[in-house]
């Protein structure tokens, strides 16, 4: 949603510092991008209004009539009346500019029946209407209304205007000012009456923190010998003794798996599995499934995330990789996910990573 919004604005900004292409292009951006975001419809209406305000812009009357219009049923369905007024005052500009005031005057209708629903809309779109009702009855020769309705223009300018002054944000300021001074007198007050209890509870509180520090520093080394062990486990693989029920082709598979494994770090890519493997090695995936679970007494995946968690352990134990973020660490490890990192790194070691590289030592 942060992406719509943001493309949004850069088309918003272009618009006003009168780049209309670099506008067109974020609100098309927006039309084009594949996000999925709650009132996405709401959001291509947007797109499209926007992009039919900048074919104004320009005179191009008739194309802007046709974004317009592919806007306005996303924006009733909504039910937001007061983008959908904003809507048909384009298309009452729009059919104006052509020479059609009977389609304006329609469009003009539109617009004031949507405002009725949110009155408080008024308040700004005013500041649109207003001139399009203007130049309307000058079109129809209604000269008492277009001079009244120029007036009303001058008086909702004037109020938009005044409504952001630099007066009332200066006013503003000075109230929030003072808010924050009575609020820090209250502090003041509330700290001196209870500054007796601190002095009292002072030394408990010193107590609490001498005993809680004595039990972080035995946590602290109980998490340094987790660390060093888990370290000698990664950097000293054991010889892998196949057990009596392992029969010479369990035996055969393993070794190849072996050196698959020592040479081509194979467990370094996110994407392997039983099927890739056995495809690689020219073996179905069951004998290669059964011959680990002989051998190892573990399933395909629990083994192979165990090679990657030792790949993980000297990657983190190495300072030259503290510039690593731990999602980088897993992905280097050849997990495919941060969550199954950390379930198979804390199972094996019994810290989660970032513990274990605060506590390296």
């Amino acid at each position: 949603m942060y992406n719509l919004q943001a493309r949004n604005v850069l088309g918003l900004y272009y618009r006003e510092t009168g780049q209309l292409d670099s506008s067109d292009y974020y609100f098309r951006s927006m039309l084009e991008c594949k996000d999925r975001v709650k009132q996405r419809p709401m959001f291509d209406c947007i797109a499209l209004s926007n992009l039919a305000s900048n074919y104004r812009l320009r005179g191009r009357y008739r194309e802007a009539i046709t974004l317009h219009a592919a806007a306005l049923p996303a924006s009733l369905a909504e039910g937001d009346h007061s983008f959908t007024s904003g809507i048909y005052v384009g298309l009452a500009d729009c059919y104006l500019e052509l020479g059609r005031p009977d389609s304006c005057k329609a469009m003009i209708d539109s617009a004031l029946y949507h405002i009725r629903q949110w009155p408080w809309v008024m308040s700004y779109r005013s500041c649109d209407l207003y001139p399009v009702m203007a130049r309307y009855y000058a079109r129809i020769g209604d000269r008492e209304h277009s001079i009244a309705y120029m007036d009303s223009t001058t008086v909702a300018n004037r109020r938009q205007d005044e409504k952001y002054s630099g007066l009332l944000v200066l006013r503003a300021k000075q109230e929030l000012f003072e808010s924050e001074r009575a609020r820090k007198e209250a502090q003041l007050v509330t700290f001196r009456h209870v500054s007796v209890i601190m002095s009292v509870t002072a030394g408990v509180i010193f107590v609490v923190l001498l005993v809680i520090s004595v039990l972080y520093r035995k946590k602290h080394q109980a998490y340094r010998r987790l660390v060093a062990c888990s370290r000698e486990w990664a950097e000293q693989v054991p010889a892998v003794v196949p057990p009596a029920e392992a029969d010479a082709t369990d035996r055969i598979l393993m070794e190849n798996l072996g050196r698959l494994i020592d040479e081509e770090q194979i467990y370094l890519d996110p994407d392997l599995d039983l099927e890739t493997l056995s495809q690689r090695m020219g073996v179905h995936r069951n004998m290669i499934s059964k011959a680990v679970n002989t051998v190892h007494g573990k399933p395909f995946s629990a083994y192979i995330n165990e090679c990657r968690v030792r790949q993980a352990i000297l990657l983190l134990s190495d300072p030259a990789n503290d510039n690593l973020s731990l999602e980088t660490i897993a992905f280097d490890s050849g997990f495919s996910t941060r969550q199954t990192f950390y379930r198979a790194f804390k199972a094996q070691t019994g810290l989660n990573p970032a513990t274990f590289r605060k506590n390296r030592g």
